[in-house]
């Protein structure tokens, strides 16, 4: 995680943020703080477009929006031309082991 400015020095709206970060080269995360608040605006660094992650709205960087924020969702915002995975964790990877045999191979 890291500080917007960091990224995008060039962007003179992004010094003052401190309740926006990046998680990665490609994911704005804006934290809801306020209690009971269901939306929030939003500042996206210029020189990239982004992608709500939850609505796969696009915008031009360089504004400010007011993104949904309910209770259950926290504005996610990807960088246009980065790769995300969506993959959902699977619980069951690894835990059981394959023989040589049940492959098809010989043992040995």
């Amino acid at each position: 995680m890291c500080a917007l400015f960091m990224d995008f020095p060039g962007d003179p709206n992004v010094p003052a943020i401190g309740d926006e970060y990046l998680s990665g080269p490609a994911l704005v995360v804006a934290s809801v703080t306020d209690q009971g608040a269901t939306s929030r605006t939003v500042c996206l660094p210029s020189g990239a477009d982004w992608y709500n992650y939850w609505t796969n709205e696009r915008y031009k960087g360089g504004q400010t929006i007011t993104a949904s924020a309910p209770i259950d969702t926290v504005p996610l915002f990807v960088r246009a031309g980065s790769i995300h995975s969506t993959r959902q964790a699977d619980s069951n990877h690894g835990a059981e082991a394959v023989s040589g045999k049940d492959q098809g191979l010989p043992r040995r």
